[in-house]
């Protein structure tokens, strides 16, 4: 009976220096997810449409055009090139277009020069 009381305390003593042994080992960090990549908005950006033009009492020369800023973002001061082309005759114009907010409209003046010919 002493040596089975032996050997079942020496199976016990194995047994708990096994645990503690277990416990002492570098257990494997769990895996940290990595954030998932954001989708960046972009921004907004003017859009500038010429929703009108119309001649200036008949002239062929004088028009309005109504430019309208179809964004969702302020547009800076930019310029309109104006171009009137006839059979064997071109004019061009470039004409400054004021800042317009979003959303917004202004009218420009196109005076086109005399085409040569």
């Amino acid at each position: 009976m002493r040596k089975i009381a032996l050997i079942l305390a020496a199976v016990m003593a194995v047994a708990s220096s096994q645990a503690a042994v277990a416990q002492m080992r570098v257990q494997p960090q769990p895996a940290t997810p990595t954030p998932a990549p954001m989708l960046q908005k972009k921004a907004p950006k003017p859009d500038l449409v010429i929703l009108h033009a119309s001649a200036i009492g008949g002239k062929n020369d004088q028009f309005m055009v109504q430019v309208k800023n179809a964004g969702a973002a302020d547009s800076p001061a930019t310029q309109l090139l104006g171009t009137n082309t006839h059979v064997h005759r071109n004019s061009h114009a470039v004409v400054p277009v004021p800042p317009i907010k979003a959303g917004q409209f202004v009218w420009v003046k196109v005076e086109l020069p005399k085409a040569a010919g």
